[in-house]
């Protein structure tokens, strides 16, 4: 996860699973199983939404 206002240099890869911040983006802590399960349940929840917005503009 990128924290706001961070910045990420050109070829720079990021590991996944971490917060990272800063200018440059550094990796500051390991992310929780719990804000993975979040982010992952966020991500899903927008998809529901956008799928049912989709629908509705069908009709």
């Amino acid at each position: 996860m990128l924290g706001a206002g961070s910045l990420v240099p050109p070829g720079k890869v990021l590991e996944s699973g971490y917060l990272y911040l800063g200018r440059p983006a550094v990796a500051v802590r390991p992310l929780t199983p719990e804000e993975i399960s979040h982010l992952r349940y966020s991500a899903e929840h927008y998809v529901r939404i956008k799928n049912n917005y989709q629908q509705s503009e069908q009709h």
